[in-house]
C-alpha cells in the first residue's frame, strides 16, 4: 500500500507547490473555483468509493464464507463416510476404499485452492491417488470436478457392495453436491472480474478531483494547502486501492482468503478422524498473514 500511494502523495505535494508558485507570481485569482465546487465532486467521489469498497468487500467476505462451508461440509462428508460404510469382513477392503477416498478429497481440496490462484493443484504427491488417475485429470478442463465424480464412482462401488445402504449413499452424495456447489461459487467470483470501465471511471475521477482540488483552496498558504491536499488525495487513493485488493479474494496477496491454512486444517481433521498420528503440522502465519 505504501509503495502504491508514495508516488501519488510526491506528485500531489509537488503539483500543489507548483500552483501555489505559479499563483504566487501570476495570481491565478480567474481560475480559483469556489469551495462548494470542490465540495460536491468530493462528495459524490467518497460516495462512489464506499459503493466500490463495499461491492469488493462482499466478494472478499463471500469468498470466505464458500471455503467456510468447504470446511465444514468436508468434516461432515468424512464422518459420514467412516460412520456410514460397514467394514469388510476379511480383505479389509472397505477400509481401503475408505482411506482412498479420504486422501482424494484432500487433494481436492488442494487442487481447488491452487487452482484459484492459477497455480498447479495435481502437482501436489498423494500415494494414495495412482499416477494413471492423476494423468486422467490432468487432461480434463477443469480437474477438480473430474474428482468429485470418481468420489462418486467409488462411493457407488461402496453402494453396490452394500457396505452402503440407500440412505446413507443419499447423504453422501448431498455432501458432494454441496461441496460441487461451493466450488462453483468460488470459480464463479474469480471468474467474474469487477467491471473494468467502471473501476477505470473511478480512478480517472479520484486524480481528476486531485487536480482540481487546489484551485479551491487557493486563499491557502502553500503549507497549508501541502497540508490539506496530500492527506486527502492519499485517502482518497487508499480506498480505491483496497477496494481493488478486495475485489480478487483468491490472489496471493496479504488480504486473501487464507485457502491453503484451511486446506492443511482439513488434511489435519480428515487425517486424525482415520486415526492417524503423523499428521503434518499447522500452517503457520508467514509475517502475521495466513497464506
Amino acid at each position: 500500500m505504501t509503495r502504491t500511494l508514495w508516488p501519488v502523495a510526491t506528485f500531489s505535494m509537488v503539483y500543489s507547490l507548483l500552483i501555489s508558485a505559479v499563483d504566487y507570481w501570476m495570481p491565478l485569482d480567474a481560475y480559483e473555483l469556489p469551495p462548494g465546487v470542490a465540495t460536491f465532486p468530493g462528495t459524490f467521489l467518497g460516495i462512489v468509493l464506499a459503493f466500490r469498497t463495499n461491492s469488493s468487500y462482499s466478494r472478499w467476505w463471500e469468498a470466505r464464507i464458500l471455503w467456510g462451508r468447504i470446511t465444514n461440509d468436508s468434516r461432515t462428508f468424512v464422518r459420514q463416510l467412516i460412520s456410514f460404510t460397514k467394514p469388510s469382513t476379511s480383505t479389509g477392503e472397505n477400509s481401503t476404499t475408505i482411506r482412498r477416498i479420504v486422501n482424494r478429497h484432500i487433494h481436492w481440496c488442494h487442487a481447488l485452492a491452487m487452482s484459484l490462484r492459477d497455480e498447479d493443484g495435481l502437482s501436489i504427491p498423494n500415494e494414495w491417488i495412482a499416477s494413471t488417475e492423476l494423468e486422467t485429470y490432468r487432461h480434463c478442463r477443469n480437474a477438480t470436478n473430474q474428482i468429485l465424480l470418481q468420489q462418486a464412482n467409488d462411493l457407488q462401488q461402496l453402494r453396490q457392495s452394500e457396505a452402503l445402504d440407500r440412505w446413507q449413499a443419499l447423504e453422501l452424495d448431498r455432501s458432494l453436491r454441496r461441496l460441487t456447489d461451493h466450488m462453483g461459487g468460488c470459480e464463479r467470483i474469480r471468474n467474474t472480474p469487477f467491471p473494468p470501465m467502471y473501476a477505470m471511471l473511478i480512478h480517472y475521477l479520484v486524480f481528476a478531483f486531485i487536480i482540481i482540488l487546489p484551485f479551491a483552496l487557493l486563499e491557502m498558504p502553500a503549507l497549508g494547502l501541502i497540508a490539506f491536499t496530500v492527506p486527502v488525495s492519499i485517502v482518497f487513493l487508499a480506498m480505491e486501492k483496497v477496494a481493488k485488493v478486495l475485489e480478487t479474494p483468491f490472489a496471493d496477496t496479504p488480504s486473501c482468503t487464507p485457502m491453503l491454512t484451511l486446506c492443511r486444517n482439513i488434511e489435519i481433521d480428515a487425517r486424525q478422524m482415520l486415526g492417524d498420528t503423523d499428521t503434518p503440522a499447522i500452517l503457520q502465519p508467514i509475517d502475521d498473514v495466513s497464506i
